[in-house]
Protein backbone atom coordinates (compact mmCIF):
# COMPACT_ATOMS: atom_id res chain seq x y z
CA UNK A 1 0.00 0.00 0.00
CA UNK A 2 2.82 2.22 1.12
CA UNK A 3 4.30 2.15 -2.57
CA UNK A 4 1.09 2.09 -4.58
CA UNK A 5 0.45 5.48 -2.58
CA UNK A 6 4.35 6.97 -2.47
CA UNK A 7 6.26 4.70 -4.51
CA UNK A 8 9.34 3.83 -3.76
CA UNK A 9 11.63 6.08 -1.94
CA UNK A 10 14.64 7.98 -3.78
CA UNK A 11 13.56 6.61 -6.71
CA UNK A 12 15.39 8.43 -9.15
CA UNK A 13 13.09 7.32 -11.82
CA UNK A 14 10.23 9.11 -10.18
CA UNK A 15 9.49 12.48 -11.54
CA UNK A 16 8.40 15.07 -8.75
CA UNK A 17 5.89 16.96 -9.75
CA UNK A 18 4.61 20.88 -9.48
CA UNK A 19 7.62 23.62 -8.67
CA UNK A 20 10.28 23.65 -6.72
CA UNK A 21 8.82 26.15 -3.51
CA UNK A 22 11.43 26.13 -1.31
CA UNK A 23 13.10 28.32 -4.68
CA UNK A 24 9.92 30.41 -4.91
CA UNK A 25 9.50 31.86 -1.92
CA UNK A 26 8.97 35.13 -3.10
CA UNK A 27 5.70 34.59 -5.25
CA UNK A 28 3.01 37.29 -3.60
CA UNK A 29 0.13 36.03 -1.66
CA UNK A 30 -2.76 38.74 -0.31
CA UNK A 31 -4.48 37.34 2.62
CA UNK A 32 -6.96 39.89 3.28
CA UNK A 33 -10.07 40.25 5.94
CA UNK A 34 -9.54 40.71 9.76
CA UNK A 35 -7.31 39.23 11.49
CA UNK A 36 -5.86 36.85 9.04
CA UNK A 37 -3.26 34.10 10.83
CA UNK A 38 0.46 34.26 10.45
CA UNK A 39 1.56 31.97 7.66
CA UNK A 40 2.75 28.84 8.44
CA UNK A 41 6.67 28.16 7.42
CA UNK A 42 6.58 24.96 8.11
CA UNK A 43 4.67 21.31 8.81
CA UNK A 44 4.85 21.04 12.63
CA UNK A 45 2.91 20.47 15.28
CA UNK A 46 0.96 22.97 15.73
CA UNK A 47 -1.05 23.25 13.84
CA UNK A 48 -0.59 20.01 12.01
CA UNK A 49 -1.15 16.55 13.76
CA UNK A 50 2.19 14.64 14.22
CA UNK A 51 0.00 11.66 12.29
CA UNK A 52 -0.38 13.84 9.19
CA UNK A 53 3.28 15.50 9.56
CA UNK A 54 4.38 11.80 9.38
CA UNK A 55 2.35 11.17 5.83
CA UNK A 56 3.72 14.65 4.33
CA UNK A 57 7.32 13.49 5.05
CA UNK A 58 6.51 10.03 3.38
CA UNK A 59 5.15 11.96 0.21
CA UNK A 60 8.66 13.78 0.12
CA UNK A 61 7.02 17.08 0.50
CA UNK A 62 9.52 19.58 2.81
CA UNK A 63 8.18 22.85 3.00
CA UNK A 64 4.57 24.55 2.19
CA UNK A 65 3.96 25.84 -0.73
CA UNK A 66 2.97 29.40 -0.72
CA UNK A 67 -0.71 28.70 -0.65
CA UNK A 68 -0.04 26.19 1.74
CA UNK A 69 1.64 28.79 4.56
CA UNK A 70 -1.45 30.89 4.21
CA UNK A 71 -4.19 28.35 3.50
CA UNK A 72 -3.12 25.80 6.74
CA UNK A 73 -3.80 28.76 9.26
CA UNK A 74 -6.78 30.05 7.81
CA UNK A 75 -8.66 27.13 7.33
CA UNK A 76 -7.69 25.36 10.86
CA UNK A 77 -9.37 28.35 12.53
CA UNK A 78 -12.09 27.45 11.12
CA UNK A 79 -12.23 30.24 8.69
CA UNK A 80 -13.74 30.56 5.13
CA UNK A 81 -11.06 30.59 2.48
CA UNK A 82 -11.24 31.33 -1.05
CA UNK A 83 -7.79 30.50 -2.67
CA UNK A 84 -6.46 30.77 -6.71
CA UNK A 85 -3.24 29.38 -7.80
CA UNK A 86 -1.73 27.44 -10.72
CA UNK A 87 -2.25 24.06 -11.38
CA UNK A 88 0.53 22.00 -8.95
CA UNK A 89 0.74 24.90 -6.87
CA UNK A 90 -0.45 22.54 -3.30
CA UNK A 91 -4.11 23.99 -3.68
CA UNK A 92 -5.61 20.30 -2.27
CA UNK A 93 -3.26 20.12 0.32
CA UNK A 94 -3.86 23.70 1.67
CA UNK A 95 -7.46 22.61 2.55
CA UNK A 96 -6.61 18.54 2.90
CA UNK A 97 -4.07 19.35 5.72
CA UNK A 98 -6.15 21.18 8.03
CA UNK A 99 -9.54 19.13 7.57
CA UNK A 100 -7.36 15.76 7.92
CA UNK A 101 -5.28 17.25 11.16
CA UNK A 102 -8.43 17.82 12.74
CA UNK A 103 -10.17 14.58 12.24
CA UNK A 104 -6.92 12.73 13.44
CA UNK A 105 -6.81 15.19 16.46
CA UNK A 106 -10.34 14.85 17.35
CA UNK A 107 -11.10 11.10 15.96
CA UNK A 108 -14.56 9.51 14.48
CA UNK A 109 -17.62 11.07 15.77
CA UNK A 110 -20.85 9.18 16.86
CA UNK A 111 -22.88 7.21 14.48
CA UNK A 112 -26.16 7.00 13.69
CA UNK A 113 -28.20 5.63 15.68
CA UNK A 114 -29.54 2.54 13.93
CA UNK A 115 -33.44 3.15 12.74
CA UNK A 116 -34.18 -0.55 11.89
CA UNK A 117 -35.62 -1.01 8.58
CA UNK A 118 -33.68 -2.04 4.52
CA UNK A 119 -30.45 -0.18 5.75
CA UNK A 120 -29.10 -0.81 9.23
CA UNK A 121 -26.15 1.34 8.86
CA UNK A 122 -26.02 4.90 7.86
CA UNK A 123 -22.89 6.61 6.11
CA UNK A 124 -21.69 9.51 8.98
CA UNK A 125 -18.74 11.53 7.25
CA UNK A 126 -16.95 13.90 9.22
CA UNK A 127 -16.14 16.36 5.98
CA UNK A 128 -17.44 16.62 2.93
CA UNK A 129 -15.42 17.71 -0.12
CA UNK A 130 -17.14 18.68 -3.10
CA UNK A 131 -15.29 19.09 -6.89
CA UNK A 132 -17.02 19.92 -10.24
CA UNK A 133 -15.55 17.52 -12.12
CA UNK A 134 -15.03 13.36 -11.81
CA UNK A 135 -11.30 14.41 -13.08
CA UNK A 136 -10.59 16.70 -10.17
CA UNK A 137 -12.82 14.36 -7.91
CA UNK A 138 -10.49 11.87 -8.53
CA UNK A 139 -7.45 13.81 -8.24
CA UNK A 140 -8.28 14.61 -4.76
CA UNK A 141 -9.66 11.67 -3.41
CA UNK A 142 -5.96 9.84 -4.41
CA UNK A 143 -4.20 12.80 -2.29
CA UNK A 144 -6.57 12.25 0.83
CA UNK A 145 -5.67 8.30 0.32
CA UNK A 146 -2.21 9.11 0.48
CA UNK A 147 -2.51 11.23 3.98
CA UNK A 148 -4.89 9.55 5.44
CA UNK A 149 -2.83 6.67 5.45
CA UNK A 150 -2.30 4.36 8.13
CA UNK A 151 -5.37 6.27 10.11
CA UNK A 152 -9.02 5.70 11.35
CA UNK A 153 -10.06 7.86 8.27
CA UNK A 154 -10.90 6.11 5.11
CA UNK A 155 -11.40 8.64 1.79
CA UNK A 156 -14.50 7.66 0.02
CA UNK A 157 -15.85 8.67 -3.64
CA UNK A 158 -18.84 8.85 -4.77
CA UNK A 159 -19.91 10.59 -8.40
CA UNK A 160 -22.80 10.39 -11.43
CA UNK A 161 -22.45 8.01 -14.02
CA UNK A 162 -21.10 4.98 -11.53
CA UNK A 163 -23.34 2.58 -10.04
CA UNK A 164 -25.41 3.37 -6.94
CA UNK A 165 -25.92 0.62 -4.71
CA UNK A 166 -21.59 -0.11 -4.92
CA UNK A 167 -20.77 3.50 -3.84
CA UNK A 168 -23.71 3.26 -0.89
CA UNK A 169 -22.05 0.01 -0.09
CA UNK A 170 -18.85 1.70 0.19
CA UNK A 171 -20.05 4.24 2.06
CA UNK A 172 -21.40 2.19 4.54
CA UNK A 173 -18.65 -0.66 5.29
CA UNK A 174 -18.04 0.66 8.80
CA UNK A 175 -20.46 1.88 11.13
CA UNK A 176 -18.70 5.54 10.81
CA UNK A 177 -18.66 5.21 7.16
CA UNK A 178 -16.26 6.65 5.38
CA UNK A 179 -14.68 10.19 6.21
CA UNK A 180 -13.91 12.31 3.32
CA UNK A 181 -16.69 11.49 0.63
CA UNK A 182 -16.09 13.61 -2.38
CA UNK A 183 -19.67 14.18 -4.83
CA UNK A 184 -19.98 15.12 -8.10
CA UNK A 185 -23.10 15.35 -9.57
CA UNK A 186 -23.52 14.92 -13.29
Amino acid sequence: MERELFGVPNDPTKQQTGINFEKYDDIPVEASGENVPDAVLSFTNPPLDDHLISNILLASYTVPTPVQKYSIPIVMGGRDLMACAQTGSGKTGGFLFPILSQAFQKGPGQGAPSQGGFRQRKACPTSLILAPTRELVSQIYDEARKFAYRSWVRPCVVYGGADIGGQLRQLERKYYGFDLPFLHAN
